[in-house]
């Protein structure tokens, strides 16, 4: 009987030990993907934003691909770096501005859409033109001579598709009394509201503030591409397949409540035609023959 235990020990370790030195799959094999984060934000609100859909988006490459996947926060100071990261394949992948997009594109047109974000079901969302809710301003075309808050230098809507709405009604960078750039949708609400400047612009999600909402007069409302996240050249088209089936899955509102976006939608280069546009006239805007430019929300 001894001998039989002893037989069968021996056979269950050359089955067990092999097994035991043998790396687990998942465990030792292992993906990290590099996600910029850049914004206006403290690095604690983007924090906020972004960890519970990346974690889901974690969880769901790690399912899909058979490996255990991590993606590595890596954050930018400001909007140029950000879009230099992204240009220069410092980072696999980023959520980007539409600004952000296609300045980068023209720097580096082997980037890759991977997909869009959806508000409402669709590719887009509004910024707005305000005056103060008392103003004698009914049209954009009244802005001219008058002072403008603009947001941050490099936004989509604080910057770009503002101006080329004023530049659309006639209004030239010359032709403003006074203007400046305030950083943030908020401050430009602020301000507005404080009589610091006569209009201004910023995205319409800021109007959910009551506060604001009652103060303020919409003048005009500027369509916007949703942004879109962006895969640096040369990360291997499988990957950037999984990340985009994986986005495509998300619909957990709680995962999205950061991006105040119901989910995502299959995207390409001709939905940030206008964005385009609105650089290319830029200088026209600011009466100069070039504009140096990079982009924020």
């Amino acid at each position: 009987m001894y001998k039989h235990f002893k037989k069968n020990l021996a056979i269950a370790a050359s089955i067990l030990v092999p097994l035991l030195l043998t790396p687990a799959v998942g465990l030792t094999d292992t993906l990290t993907l590099k996600f910029g984060l850049y914004g206006s934000e403290r690095r604690s609100s983007l924090d906020e934003q972004f960890n519970p859909i990346l974690t889901e988006l974690e969880n769901r490459l790690s399912h899909s691909m058979g490996k255990k996947v991590e993606i590595e926060r890596v954050f930018f100071r400001d909007y140029q770096q950000g879009l230099d990261a992204i240009v220069n394949g410092d980072v696999d992948f980023t959520r980007t501005g539409p600004a952000t997009y296609a300045l980068a594109m023209q720097r580096n047109n082997e980037l890759s859409i991977i997909a869009v974000e959806s508000k409402k079901g669709k590719k887009k969302f509004e910024g707005v033109i305000v005056a103060g809710k008392h103003s004698d301003i009914s049209q954009v075309s009244d802005i001219k001579n008058r002072s403008f808050a603009f947001g941050n230098q490099n936004s989509t809507i604080g910057r770009y598709l503002s101006q080329l709405h004023l530049l659309n009604a006639g209004i030239t960078i010359a032709e403003l009394d006074n203007y400046d750039y305030l950083g943030q949708h908020d401050k430009v609400a602020v301000a507005v509201i404080r009589n610091q400047y006569e209009a201004g612009a910023f995205k319409i999600g800021i109007l959910k503030d009551k506060y604001i909402a009652d103060r303020v007069k919409v003048i005009a409302k500027i369509d916007t591409p949703t942004h879109p996240w962006t895969a640096r050249e040369g990360l291997a088209k499988e990957t950037i397949n999984h990340i985009k089936a994986a986005l495509l899955g998300i619909t957990d509102k709680s995962v999205l409540k950061g991006l105040k976006r119901d989910g995502f939608l299959a995207g390409d280069d001709s939905d940030y035609t206008t964005i385009r546009e609105a650089i290319e006239k830029n200088p026209l805007f600011l009466n100069e023959q070039h504009a140096v430019a990079t982009d924020a929300n």
